[in-house]
C-alpha cells in the first residue's frame, strides 16, 4: 500500500495544479465533431477529459477539525468535475 499527500484544498484545486494534475491522471482538451458538439448541452467543440489512469484509487481532503471528504474512486470523481458535475464523494466527520 502507498499513502502519501499533495498539497491543496481540494480536488478542483488538484486539477488545476499542472504538476499535481498528473495524480488524478492528467487533463487534456478534446476537439468534438459537429454532431457530437451539437447533442452537449454547450455545443462546445472542446471539452477537458482525463488523460489517463489516476495514479492512487482513493483520495482524502482534509476539510476542517474532525472533517473530510472521501473519494473512493479518483477516476470517476475527476471524470464527473470534468463534465461540470459534482465530483461523487462522502463527506464524514469525527468527534
Amino acid at each position: 500500500m502507498l499513502v502519501a499527500t499533495a498539497h491543496g484544498t481540494s480536488l478542483a484545486n488538484l486539477l488545476r495544479n499542472p504538476e499535481l494534475v498528473r495524480l488524478a491522471g492528467g487533463v487534456q482538451s478534446v476537439t468534438l465533431g459537429d454532431a457530437t458538439a451539437q447533442r452537449t448541452s454547450s455545443g462546445a467543440k472542446t471539452r477537458l477529459e482525463r488523460a489517463g489512469a489516476a495514479v492512487f484509487q482513493v483520495l482524502v481532503e482534509l476539510q476542517g477539525r474532525g472533517r473530510w471528504r472521501v473519494h473512493l474512486s479518483v477516476e470517476g470523481s475527476v471524470d464527473g468535475a470534468l463534465a461540470g458535475g459534482a465530483p461523487n464523494a462522502h463527506v464524514r466527520a469525527w468527534g
